[in-house]
């Protein structure tokens, strides 16, 4: 079904804002569970998405504890990660997977769909004051599609629409934090052929003003995704200058010919993720520039979560829940996040990125450990 009108008249169990991995895994869990449940999507379907299309351990894991691991059929293995940056070279052994953001959010799409999901796509969502008191058992959400209008009703409302995401745009309580010095996110898909990025290898290239990852597809294609600082960019004349830049650093002669989709500033955080019978889920919660998948981590962890601690019932809704769920994911995602956020800050200068580098050179097992972390909370409930 792709027609908003044509929505049956009814009242949903859970609508779903954001279909992406955080989105589409909720779906598919809930609908597991017998819910009526709505996804939809603003974006035209299937779509591209800024991402650097890595799969990493964390996010296979979750999606074999939740039984959606046919999302990675005719992936590619990944066994290394290589870093090169400021003259410093580091190469640590990674397990995981490529495969094109466009194909994998399309898989987990249609499993939420064979197991119940209705979903709508090119189709925007905006969250309603209406029913917002705690005696209210449903909350409204308006409907766009195209010129088309419609108002529903759903018992439980998850936000995975991500940073970039509008649903929550008359929301106080959603208001943005941006961490300062925050950057950006690009990506691309390079058709050529090179014969310097080997497949199963994550090549990540750090230099003045962003990093930027580069991985083979299965179908051979070179995927890019950056992270970039946004005054730089403007220094040099725009995003493509300065990955080009970035790359000659360190050896490399690439030509980015087509176009880089971007992002809004990366790294930030909702204060608060919940109110009444909505509960914002993935990058909806927060981000921070991501290394090796973990953001699709992040994204499938959160989905997990949230879903682990919605009653069965969904006409139940305990008024402590928001609070809960912001508890659970600073104790799960958040966690990795904060490694993360210590990774943003070594990358960024070169004297701590040698010395970073030239201590995991010593101490491999260190390297190895963040290369095959895990989310022992969320492994050991999902048990």
């Amino acid at each position: 079904m792709n027609d908003l009108l044509s929505l049956p008249e009814m009242t949903w169990d859970a609508m779903i804002v954001g279909a992406g991995p955080a989105g589409s895994a909720s779906a598919a869990l809930l609908a597991r569970r017998g819910w009526r449940v709505l996804l939809v999507e603003k974006s035209s379907w299937p779509r591209d998405k800024v991402c650097g299309g890595c799969v990493n351990v964390s996010a296979i894991s979750a999606l074999r504890r939740m039984k959606l691991n046919g999302a990675l059929r005719g992936s590619v293995n990944t066994h290394r990660a290589e870093l090169n940056g400021y003259g410093s070279f580091l190469q640590i052994p990674i397990e995981g997977a490529v495969l094109s953001r466009n194909e994998f959010d399309r898989r987990l799409v249609h499993q939420a769909v064979e197991l119940g999901t209705t979903f709508l796509s090119n189709t925007s969502a905006m969250l309603l004051d209406e029913n917002e008191s705690i005696e209210a058992e449903t909350r409204t959400i308006e409907l766009r599609q195209g010129d088309q209008l419609r108002t529903i009703s759903a018992r439980i409302v998850l936000i995975a629409d991500g940073i970039n995401g509008t649903t929550l745009r008359n929301q106080p309580w959603a208001d943005w934090h941006i961490a300062r010095n925050s950057w950006l996110g690009v990506a691309c898909t390079l058709d050529a052929f090179d014969p310097n990025f080997a497949g199963g290898t994550i090549h990540m290239q750090i230099g003045a003003g962003g990093y930027v990852g580069i991985v083979r597809q299965p179908d051979n294609s070179l995927h890019l995704g950056a992270a970039l600082d946004p005054k730089s960019c403007r220094e040099v004349g725009g995003a493509v200058h300065l990955v080009e830049r970035i790359l000659r650093e360190n050896q490399i002669d690439l030509k980015i010919d087509h176009p880089l989709h971007g992002t809004h500033l990366l790294t930030r955080h909702r204060p608060n993720v919940g109110a009444h019978r909505v509960l914002c889920v993935g990058d909806a919660c927060g981000y921070v520039e991501p290394f090796t998948g973990e953001g699709i981590a992040w994204a499938l962890q959160s989905a997990e979560a949230v879903v682990s601690i919605l009653p069965n019932d969904p006409r139940v809704w305990p008024n402590d829940l928001p609070m809960r769920w912001k508890k659970l994911h600073r104790q799960t995602i958040g966690q990795r996040q904060r490694i993360c956020r210590a990774i943003r800050f070594t990358i960024r200068s070169p004297l701590l990125w040698k010395s970073a580098s030239a201590f995991a050179r010593i101490a491999p097992r260190a390297a190895e450990w963040f290369a095959d972390s895990r989310a022992p909370a969320l492994a050991k409930r999902s048990s």
